[in-house]
């Protein structure tokens, strides 16, 4: 496979934002994925993305004659500064009354596959997207302390493990975007989630949009 030129202002990644995620709920082999309405976790902190990938060796006559990379599940670890109530709820696969009362069940709990979207941000404003097509999130327990006379800020994090998808077998997309090109961005989410992007998914010092 050729190398393909991508033109980017390389720099180092100076912020994470703009994480998204939408509920898969069309995901069959000879059928278009669909996904559900594009929601947004404020106040990203920290997200790691780690693929499991392992070498294969094909040996003979003593020496590694061909070789290729076996891909496993990517498991991804987000921290903000809060996830609200109904969003963890959600992913955790639990059950909400029209009261708000959130309730956890017994037995085998069955959380969404949902796909995510979060971007790696440049000092210039440029922003390399980067999209997880399948997976599951998994919500820590809870942790806290009593206040004293010195503020501790908290956070909460989830985690999850992404796959392809079963229709097409698609893992990831990345792409970069320069500030201020909401055409490109509406086409990343457009490829990603069959929608363009959602008001809350203008990145941060981009211009305002206008329609």
């Amino acid at each position: 496979m050729p190398l393909v030129k991508i033109t980017e202002t390389l720099a180092s990644t100076v912020n994470i934002s703009g994480f998204h995620f939408a509920e898969l709920t069309t995901d069959e082999a000879g059928k278009a994925p669909v996904y559900g309405e594009i929601n947004h976790i404020r106040g990203a902190q920290d997200i790691k993305v780690n693929p499991s990938e392992d070498m294969i060796e094909n040996w003979g006559d003593g020496e590694v004659q061909e070789s290729a990379v076996s891909q496993g599940k990517t498991k991804v670890d987000l921290q903000a500064f809060a996830i609200p109530l109904e969003t963890r709820a959600f992913l955790a696969g639990l059950e909400v009354d029209e009261n708000g009362l959130v309730t956890k069940h017994g037995g085998v709990l069955n959380p969404p596959n949902v796909g995510a979207i979060f971007y790696k941000e440049r000092k210039n404003k440029d922003i390399e997207c980067v999209a997880l097509l399948r997976g599951v999130f998994q919500v820590e327990g809870d942790q806290a302390k009593t206040a004293d006379d010195k503020i501790e800020f908290g956070n909460q994090s989830i985690t999850g493990e992404f796959s392809g998808r079963i229709s097409d077998g698609i893992v990831e997309y990345r792409k970069y975007i320069k500030k201020d090109d909401y055409t490109s961005l509406d086409e990343f989410f457009t490829k990603v989630f069959g929608k363009t992007a959602p008001v809350t998914a203008t990145p941060k010092g981009w211009k305002a949009r206008t329609i």
